[in-house]
C-alpha cells in the first residue's frame, strides 16, 4: 500500500493499482489522518480540521459518520483504529511519501556531515523527486492542514538548499544554474537563492550574468518590497565587481562556513530560575518526560504547558529547563513571542535565535521561510533545547521546529495548539493550598505566616491559589512590613480584590483583560452573564439559558479553552459542567455594566425560573417535612419542560435526592441573588420547595441562612406575612437543635403578625411552634391555651398537619401537668392521626413524643420498643438528625432501665450527630447525660472528661450560668442535675 500525499492526494494498492476515494469529506478526513499518521488524534482536533468555526450542530454524530465511511474502504478498515477520545490511523515503513521524504533528508545530512557529498546528492534528489506539488492540492486547505502543509513546504526548502550546496561543493556550477533560477523565480525574495545564483555564474566563467543577477534582486527587493538586500548579495556583489580571488574557494556562502564559526557556540539563553519556585511535582515530571524522548532519536519531542495567564507557565518551562540542562549539551535556546497580547515577529525572533547561535547578521536571509530553513540547519546534528514562551497559534510555533532529532522543543500557551506535530500539553492549574502557602512564606517570611497560620490560609484562598497574584499580595505586604497579615486578608474579604491585587508593573486585572479582549463578543457576553448568577458552578443548560441561542456550546467551548471557564465533567443527568473562579467573576462583575438592564434581569429570570422549575418537579416526589405540606407548583412543571433539556428532567424525576444533593450550593446562591436583586418572593418559591430536603438532610446551616436572607429582604420591602413565614422556619430549626428560647422568640413574632394580618394559612402552625416553645420553657398554662387554640385552628381551615401538631404538644403537656392517663391518649390518638395522614416524618414525630411520653411515665420498656421502631422509620427516610434524637431519647430510657452500657453507646451516637450537624445544644445535652451515666457506673474518669467536653463548647456560645454549673461539677467531682 502506498499513500502519497506531496500533491494530489493518492492511494495505491502493492500492484499499483489506485483506490478512488471520491467524497470530498473523505478525502479531507483521509488528508488528516495521513498528516498526523501513527499519532493519536483527538475528536476535537479531527473536527477543527474538517469543519472549522462552521461545525454543524450535531458535529460529533458527522464526524462518526465520516469515520464509518472511511472505515467502509476495505483497504483502510484495518489502519484506522478507535482511541480514547479519538482516533489513530496507522501507517507502516516505506508507505507514506511524507516519511519516506524526510528518512532521505535524514540521510542526506548525516552524509554531508560524513563528508560523502555525492551520496547525499543522490538521496537528495531522490527525495525531491517524490514531490508532485503542491501537497494535497485536490484537498480544500483548512487552518489546521495549513501548518502541516507548511512544514511539508519547508523541509522540501531545506532539501533544495542542501542540493544546490551539495553541488556547488562537487563543482557542478553549470548543472545547477537552471535549477537556481526556477528557484529564484518562485522565490524572488529569497536572498540565499540569488547568492548561490550569482556564486554559480560567476564560478562558471559569467560574470557579468552574476552581476545582472544581482542588479534583477535588488529591482525586486527594493522597488516590490522598500528593502535593500542584505549583507549576504552585498558582499559577495563587492567580490565580483572587485573580481576576488576567494570568490574561486568561497565555502559554502551560508552552509559550511557557518557551521564552521558557530560550532563552539553553545546559546544559553534561558531566564534565570525563580528562587521562589515551588510545588508542581508531577507538572515537572510530566514535561521532562515528554521533552527527554529526545534521547531515543525518533523525531523531535515538543511539550506545551498550557494554562491561564499568572498560573506560572513562564516559571514552570524555566525551572525544567535548568533541570534538563545535561541533557542538551548544545545549548538552550529561548524566544518570548508575546503571542496572546499582539501578532509577533516571528522572523525578528528567527534572527534573534539565529544570532544566539552565532550566524553573521550579513548571512541571515531576509525572508521569514528563509530563516527558518537556517535555524533548523543551524541545528541539525546538535542536541539543543528551543523554549518557545507565550505562543498564541500554532504557525507561530511552527518555523521553529528543529528538523531532525536531537533537539526538543518546550512552549509555553495559553491556547489548545491542536496542530503541532506530536505534542504533549501539560495542563497547569492554580497551586494547592499548600504549596499556595508555602509560596506566600517565601515572599513575606516564615516568621509571619507562621504568627498568623489561618490568615494566610484566607490570603491565597482569596486570591484564588494563582501563582502571580500571591506574588503580588507578598509584594504588598512585604511593603507594609509591620502590618498583620490579617490587615490584607480584611481589605481582600471586602470586595475588589482586584484592586488590592496590583503592585508596581504587576496586575492580576492586566492579565484578565487581556484574556477578556481575546474573546469572541459572544464568549464576552455569555463570560458576563455567567458571573452575573454568581452560582458556584453551572450546568450547560444554565448557560443555554442565558446565552439564548444555538451556539452555546461552541461558546462555552472557547471561554474553556481560553481558561476563563474551568471544565468539571459531567454531572449524573448528562450535563457539562463548568465553574467561574473568584477573580475571574469579579473582572466580568466590572464589565457586567455594559450589558443593558432589561437583558441582566431577564437573564437572571429565566435562569432563576429554570432552577425553581426543577425544584418543584424534584420537590413532589420528596418525602414531606413534618411541618409544611407540598407548596403549590404554580404551573411551573409545565414551564420546566420549556426551558430545560428533556433528559435532565427525566434525571432530575427519577432521582430528586440526588438533584437536590449535586445543586444545593448554587440553589442558595442564586436564591440570594434573587433577594439582592428583589425577587424575595421568588427566592421563597425556590427556598420552600428545598425545605423538605434540607430538612430530612439536617441542613441547619442552609436553611437558617436561606430563610434569614428572605425574611430581611421581605422586612424591607413591607411583605411583612412573608418575613414572619421565614421566621418560623428558622424558629423550627433552632427548636429542634435544642435552642428553645430562641425558636420561641422567632415563633411569637411570627404569630403576632399571622393575626394582625389574618393570615389563616400560617396561623395554625404558628399556634402549635408557640404551644411547643413554651411547653419547652416550662410554660404549660400558656402552652395549653395555645395548643387548644391551635387545634381549634386547623381544624376550621383543614391543615391536618397543624392538627397533629398542635395535638401532640397537647398530649405533652398534659403528661408534664400529671395528667397522664390523658396525656397518653392524645399521644396516641395524634400518632394515629399521622399515620392518617401518611407522612412519614410526621409518624417519626408522634412516635419521638410516645418515647418521650413513656419515659416522662416510667415506662422506660414501652419507650425502648416505640424508640426502636421510630429509629427504623427515621432511618429510611434518610434524616439524619431525626435519628440521632431517637438515639438521644433510646439512650434515655435505657438510663431508666439502669442499662448503662447501652445509654452510653447511644449516647456517644447521637452526640457524634449533633456535632457534624452543628447542633451544639443538643450535643451537650448527650455529653452531660454521658456524665451521668458514667457517674453511676462509678467511672469518674470518663464522667470528668465527658463534662469538660461539654464546658468547651458552652464557652463560646455565651451560656456562663451553664457553664458555672459544669465548672462546679467538675470541681465536685460530680455531675449536672439532669432534668
Amino acid at each position: 500500500m502506498k499513500f502519497r500525499v506531496l500533491g494530489p492526494l493518492e492511494i495505491r494498492q502493492d500492484d499499483g493499482e489506485p483506490i478512488p476515494l471520491p467524497q470530498r469529506r473523505r478525502r479531507e478526513l483521509l488528508a488528516t489522518f495521513l498528516l498526523h499518521a501513527n499519532e493519536p488524534l483527538p475528536g476535537e482536533a479531527l473536527i477543527d480540521a474538517l469543519w472549522g468555526a462552521d461545525r454543524p450542530r450535531s458535529v460529533g454524530g458527522s464526524l462518526r459518520t465520516h469515520v464509518w465511511s472511511l472505515r467502509r474502504v476495505p483497504a483502510l478498515n484495518d489502519r484506522l483504529r478507535t482511541r480514547s477520545g479519538g482516533y489513530q490511523f496507522d501507517v507502516r515503513p516505506g508507505e507514506l511519501d511524507t516519511e519516506e521524504f524526510e528518512r532521505l533528508l535524514r540521510e542526506a545530512r548525516a552524509g554531508l556531515g560524513r563528508r560523502r557529498t555525492l551520496e547525499a546528492v543522490g538521496l537528495l534528489e531522490e527525495a525531491l523527486r517524490l514531490w508532485r506539488e503542491p501537497p494535497l492540492e485536490d484537498v480544500p486547505a483548512t487552518p489546521a492542514l495549513a501548518g502541516r502543509v507548511e512544514r511539508c513546504h519547508a523541509q522540501r526548502r531545506a532539501a533544495q538548499d542542501l542540493l544546490i550546496e551539495a553541488e556547488l561543493n562537487l563543482g557542478r556550477y553549470r548543472q545547477i544554474i537552471p535549477r537556481i533560477r526556477e528557484l529564484v523565480a518562485g522565490d524572488p525574495t529569497h536572498e540565499h537563492y540569488w547568492a548561490q545564483l550569482m556564486l554559480a555564474l560567476c564560478r562558471s566563467g559569467r560574470r557579468a550574468e552574476a552581476l545582472a543577477a544581482y542588479r534583477q534582486a535588488h529591482s525586486i527587493l527594493t522597488e516590490d518590497y522598500g528593502l535593500e538586500p542584505g549583507g549576504e548579495l552585498r558582499r559577495l556583489h563587492r567580490m565580483v565587481l572587485a573580481e576576488a580571488p576567494e570568490l574561486d574557494s568561497l565555502p559554502l556562502l551560508a552552509s559550511e562556513a557557518l557551521t564552521i564559526e558557530t560550532a563552539r557556540i553553545v546559546p544559553d539563553q534561558i531566564p534565570p530560575e525563580p528562587t521562589d519556585f515551588v510545588g508542581r511535582e508531577a507538572e515537572t515530571s510530566a514535561v521532562a518526560d515528554a521533552l527527554t524522548s529526545a534521547r531515543s532519536g525518533a523525531g523531535v519531542p515538543i511539550a506545551v504547558i498550557r494554562g491561564r495567564p499568572g498560573i506560572g507557565k513562564t516559571s514552570l518551562a524555566a525551572h525544567v529547563a535548568h533541570r534538563l540542562r545535561p541533557l542538551f549539551p548544545d545549548g538552550l535556546l529561548y524566544v518570548e513571542l508575546g503571542g496572546s497580547s499582539a501578532p509577533p515577529d516571528v522572523g525578528a525572533a528567527l534572527e534573534d535565535l539565529l544570532r544566539g547561535l552565532g550566524v553573521p547578521v550579513s548571512t541571515i536571509p531576509v525572508a521569514t521561510t528563509g530563516r527558518a530553513g537556517l535555524l533548523r540547519s543551524r541545528l541539525s546534528g546538535r542536541r539543543v533545547l528551543v523554549v518557545i514562551d507565550d505562543a498564541a497559534a500554532s504557525d507561530q510555533v511552527l518555523p521553529f521546529l528543529p528538523g531532525t532529532a536531537g533537539c526538543a522543543v518546550l512552549v509555553t500557551s495559553r491556547s489548545r495548539l491542536a496542530w503541532l506535530p506530536g505534542a504533549r500539553t501539560v495542563h497547569l492549574d492554580v497551586l494547592s493550598r499548600g504549596e499556595a502557602v508555602t509560596l506566600l512564606r517565601h515572599m513575606v517570611g516564615p516568621e509571619r505566616v507562621d504568627r498568623e497560620p489561618e490568615v494566610a490560609g484566607r490570603i491565597v484562598e482569596s486570591c484564588g491559589r494563582l501563582p502571580l497574584a500571591i506574588r503580588i499580595a507578598g509584594a504588598r505586604l512585604h511593603t507594609h512590613e509591620r502590618w498583620p497579615l490579617s490587615t490584607f486578608a480584611d481589605l481582600l474579604a471586602m470586595g475588589r480584590q482586584l484592586d488590592q491585587l496590583s503592585a508596581e508593573r504587576m496586575s492580576v486585572r492586566e492579565g484578565l483583560a487581556s484574556t477578556y479582549t481575546g474573546l469572541a463578543e459572544e464568549e464576552r457576553r455569555l463570560f458576563e452573564l455567567i458571573s452575573l448568577i454568581g452560582t458556584p458552578d453551572l450546568p450547560e443548560w444554565v448557560a443555554g439559558l442565558l446565552h439564548d441561542g444555538p451556539l452555546v456550546r461552541a461558546a462555552l467551548d472557547g471561554l474553556v479553552d481560553q481558561h476563563v471557564l474551568r471544565s468539571e465533567g459531567v454531572d449524573f443527568t448528562g450535563q457539562p459542567r463548568y465553574r467561574l473562579d473568584g477573580l475571574m467573576a469579579e473582572y466580568a462583575r466590572e464589565r457586567v455594566g455594559e450589558i443593558p438592564s432589561l437583558t441582566r434581569e431577564t437573564a437572571l429570570e429565566r435562569v432563576l425560573d429554570g432552577w425553581r422549575h426543577l425544584a418543584v418537579l424534584a420537590d413532589q416526589r420528596m418525602i414531606r417535612d413534618p411541618y409544611y405540606a407540598a407548596p403549590e407548583p404554580g404551573g411551573a412543571a409545565a414551564v420546566a419542560v420549556r426551558t430545560v433539556p428533556a433528559g435532565v428532567i427525566d434525571r432530575v424525576v427519577a432521582d430528586p435526592s440526588r438533584w437536590f444533593s449535586v445543586e444545593q450550593a448554587n440553589l442558595q446562591a442564586i436564591g440570594e441573588h434573587a433577594c439582592a436583586a428583589g425577587r424575595y418572593r421568588a427566592a421563597a418559591q425556590l427556598g420552600a420547595h428545598r425545605f423538605a430536603f434540607q430538612y430530612l438532610q439536617g441542613d441547619t446551616g442552609g436553611i437558617t441562612s436561606t430563610w434569614h436572607q428572605i425574611s430581611e429582604a421581605a422586612t424591607a420591602a413591607g411583605d411583612l406575612s412573608l418575613a414572619a413565614e421565614a421566621d418560623v422556619r428558622i424558629g423550627i430549626l433552632r427548636a429542634e437543635h435544642g435552642e428553645d428560647l430562641a425558636g420561641l422568640q422567632l415563633f411569637e413574632r411570627g404569630l403576632a403578625i399571622f393575626e394582625r394580618e389574618n393570615d389563616h394559612a400560617n396561623l395554625a402552625r404558628s399556634l402549635s411552634c408557640v404551644a411547643y416553645g413554651r411547653h419547652r420553657r416550662k410554660q404549660y398554662v400558656s402552652a395549653l391555651r395555645m395548643a387548644m387554640r391551635g387545634l381549634e385552628e386547623a381544624r376550621r381551615v383543614g391543615d391536618r398537619n397543624s392538627e397533629y401538631l398542635s395535638m401532640s404538644v397537647l398530649s405533652a403537656v398534659m403528661v408534664r401537668t400529671g395528667a397522664g392517663p390523658t396525656g397518653m391518649a392524645l399521644c396516641e390518638q395524634a400518632l394515629d392521626l399521622a399515620r392518617e395522614i401518611r407522612r412519614p416524618a410526621t409518624e417519626v414525630f408522634a412516635l419521638q413524643n410516645l418515647v418521650q411520653t413513656n419515659i416522662i411515665l416510667g415506662r422506660h420498656r414501652g419507650a425502648v420498643d416505640a424508640g426502636r421502631h421510630g429509629l427504623d422509620l427515621v432511618t429510611g427516610i434518610g434524616s439524619q438528625l431525626g435519628e440521632a434524637h431517637f438515639l438521644f431519647m433510646l439512650a434515655a430510657a435505657h438510663w431508666g432501665l439502669e442499662d448503662y452500657r447501652r445509654a452510653i453507646e447511644k449516647f456517644v451516637r447521637a452526640r457524634a450527630i449533633f456535632d457534624r450537624h452543628r447542633a451544639p445544644h443538643m450535643e451537650i445535652k448527650s455529653l452531660l447525660w454521658l456524665a451521668v451515666c458514667h457517674q453511676e457506673r462509678g467511672d469518674r474518669v470518663q464522667a470528668r472528661a465527658a463534662l469538660e467536653e461539654a464546658l468547651s463548647i458552652l464557652r463560646p456560645l455565651g451560656l456562663e450560668h451553664d457553664a458555672a454549673l459544669v465548672e462546679r461539677a467538675i470541681m465536685d467531682g460530680g455531675v449536672v442535675k439532669m432534668r
